[in-house]
């Protein structure tokens, strides 16, 4: 009977350790797995905020060289004394802004900085930008292609991107050099959460272009027109508040951050976006004509 027994107590020891070893297997598995998921997370984590640290340090490096040249060419006068060719040269100092890259920009200032005569320095301009439509042919590879495409698919866009697309496309008209990847930097440059968003790409913003300009996106009639050429049926100036216009830009300096409103209140009859449109507009017609 104590054989029995001890025969019996053996195998459920047996059974015991049996269940036992499994819930120990599972566990160490389980466990495993858990640490191998925080690594995982924890790795994620730490290149998201590398990614974003250096997409600020560049931020902050653009901003620099952005500031400098805008410095050189306010301190200049824009390497003109002819009113209209100011307006002409501060629009190609914004577009140059937005259009260069950081080491572009820096190269440009370096150079800007070593001329005395406004007419190099408009020479050395006009280079710059011919070189950088020259080095901006290049083919993406289709495989390229294919991956940004999907990654337009993905993307999607908040009211105020829109609005930033649309302010953008009117101050980058059509025929500007490489227009759709400066619509892309301003939109980049001057939404919220910009650090902490994935970049818009030249595809994300010509494919939401066309989507708001066949309706796919609702805007007011007025928004629509802002992403073509042609000025906003509402904004006709008379030649009185032309005049005006124009002797309160040369009045107001580009440096003041209250520049816009100042005009503004000079012209009386318009508002600070209306003059902002119609400067640009005025810009685009001079370029037009040379």
């Amino acid at each position: 009977m104590l054989e029995k027994d001890k025969i019996k107590e053996d195998k459920q020891k047996a059974i015991r350790e049996k269940q036992e070893a499994i819930e120990r297997e599972k566990r160490e598995k389980e466990e495993t797995e858990a640490k191998q998921k925080e690594e995982s997370e924890r790795k994620a984590k730490e290149e998201k905020e590398k990614e974003k640290k250096e997409r600020e340090i560049a931020k902050k490096a653009m901003a620099q060289q952005r500031k400098r040249l805008k410095k050189l060419a306010e301190e200049a006068g824009h390497w003109t004394e002819n009113p209209r060719d100011k307006l002409t040269e501060m629009e190609r100092i914004e577009r140059i802004c937005y259009g260069f890259s950081v080491d572009q920009l820096r190269e440009l200032c370096e150079r800007v900085e070593t001329l005395s005569i406004a007419t190099d320095v408009q020479q050395a301009l006009t280079d710059a930008e011919r070189l950088k439509k020259e080095g901006a042919k290049v083919t993406i590879p289709e495989d390229k292609n294919k991956e940004n495409e999907k990654q337009v698919e993905k993307e999607t866009w908040t009211s105020e991107e829109i609005q930033l697309l649309v302010k953008a496309s009117n101050t980058f008209p059509p025929g500007t050099v490489e227009r759709w990847v400066q619509i892309a930097d301003y939109i980049n440059e001057h939404r919220k959460n910009s650090t902490s968003l994935p970049p818009k790409t030249e595809k994300q913003v010509i494919k939401q272009c066309k989507a708001v300009q066949t309706m796919n996106v609702k805007l007011p009639s007025t928004t629509q027109n802002q992403l073509g050429t042609a000025l906003p049926d509402e904004d006709v100036w008379s030649a009185a508040e032309q005049k005006t216009l124009e002797e309160a830009i040369k009045k107001h300096p580009a440096s003041d951050p209250e520049r816009w409103e100042k005009i503004s209140t000079d012209v009386g009859t318009k508002t600070k976006k209306a003059c902002i449109r119609r400067f640009k507009y005025l810009v685009q017609m001079v370029k037009n004509k040379k």
